[in-house]
């Protein structure tokens, strides 16, 4: 017999009250109700001795109900023994009267209420004796509100398999726990695991014991499986009152967050720093070098170097200048060969104006011989060159 629950028990049982009903409301019928009437016509009928009337009821009543008990046999025998006292019985019984068919029907009805109660009884029992599941049960204590509790439950292959409608539904147990959508999962074992999640969703005053609820698995094929319930403790989230001794206070002082490792950060941040130091270092001493090299090599850059502690007004630093504009053209400048000089030299082209304005004033200062020779600002010359020939070489 496949084991059912109370609902399937139940239905057990309505199904035989049903099949008994239906066959004793036939026998009910069975016999039509007699009519007197003053203007009727009974039929009639051969008037037959009491001892024959009551000897067919007993043989048909004993052909219905089947063999006599020891009880019965022990009645029929005092009745032999004391017939006036048996008459007076029968005389005062009101089931002397009932038809054939009545008594029949009853006897069925008695038949199947026992059939009832068997199955009913066969039912409880399959029930009762639910096979209990193998279960790992979660931590008996240390929760609180929001926690999570997990319980899985081992589903073997020999014991069936489980179907989806026979899962625990999802939903509120009570009014401390909330279950979570049950799954299935398999374990590094290859075994079959029920997974129950039980989430707590109240938080007591004080300490309290709960339990996680019992449950009834309905298998595929083979018993039941049962789960016991399994009882946890589950505590409040702060307490009533706080002693106040040692460091149990009611506010604790505010904790500084943990020093973040910074070490690999300051050994990047010092290569790094080293690095840069190095490219300046570097180029600053390119720098240096370059321009030693060029106020040792360009015509305007010694000129300018020689030209700083000099006078304007000396003729040797107008003679040096002069070695300069020369060395820079490639031959020697006169007055009448400034365009020889800014061709060769196409950069000296915006000092065309200062040149020819020097040139002049040299043939005034050295060939000149009555009219005084007015002051011109030789060393602005010299620098604006310098720096002239210096943007050329970038």
């Amino acid at each position: 017999m496949k084991p059912c629950g109370d609902g399937a028990a139940v239905s057990c049982v309505s199904q035989v009250a049903k099949r008994g009903e239906a066959n004793v409301r036939p026998a009910m019928h069975a016999t039509p109700a007699i009519r007197f009437d003053d203007h009727a016509t009974l039929p009639s009928r051969t008037v037959e001795p009491h001892n024959t009337v009551q000897s067919r009821q007993t043989n048909t009543h004993r052909a219905s109900v089947g063999p006599m008990s020891r009880d019965a046999q022990h009645t029929r025998a005092e009745e032999s023994a004391n017939p006036g006292a048996a008459r007076v019985d029968e005389q005062n019984d009101p089931r002397r009267f009932e038809p054939h068919d009545a008594i029949e029907s009853r006897t069925q009805t008695r038949s199947f209420v026992k059939a009832a109660t068997f199955a009913l009884a066969v039912a409880s029992s399959s029930c009762a004796f639910a096979a209990a599941a193998p279960t790992i049960e979660p931590r008996a204590f240390g929760y609180v509100l929001g926690d999570v509790l997990t319980q899985r439950v081992r589903i073997d292959d020999a014991t069936g398999d489980i179907p989806p409608t026979a899962l625990p539904s999802s939903g509120r147990v009570g009014i401390w726990l909330e279950r979570r959508p049950s799954r299935m999962e398999t374990g590094a074992d290859r075994h079959r695991w029920l997974v129950l999640d039980y989430q707590v969703t109240n938080a007591p005053q004080t300490l309290t014991t709960i339990e996680l609820p019992a449950l009834t698995l309905n298998l595929r094929s083979g018993p039941p499986l049962r789960i016991d319930a399994w009882p946890v403790s589950i505590g409040p989230l702060t307490p009533d009152a706080v002693s106040g001794s040692g460091d149990l206070q009611p506010m604790r002082p505010d904790r500084l967050p943990p020093r973040a490792p910074i070490t690999q950060i300051e050994r990047r941040l010092g290569l790094s720093l080293g690095a840069l130091a190095l490219v300046l270092i570097a180029w600053a001493a390119w720098w240096g070098w370059r321009n030693r090299r060029e106020s040792a090599r360009l015509p305007f850059a010694r000129a300018w170097r020689d030209l700083q502690p000099a006078n304007a007004d000396d003729p040797a630093a107008w003679r040096r200048l002069h070695r300069a504009l020369d060395e820079t053209a490639g031959r020697v400048v006169q007055h009448g060969s400034i365009a020889a000089l800014l061709a060769h030299a196409p950069w000296l082209e915006p000092l065309r104006a200062p040149l020819e304005q020097f040139y002049r004033q040299s043939v005034a200062r050295f060939f000149a011989t009555a009219d005084p020779i007015a002051p011109y600002p030789l060393k602005q010359l010299a620098h604006a060159l310098y720096l002239a020939e210096r943007r050329h070489q970038r």
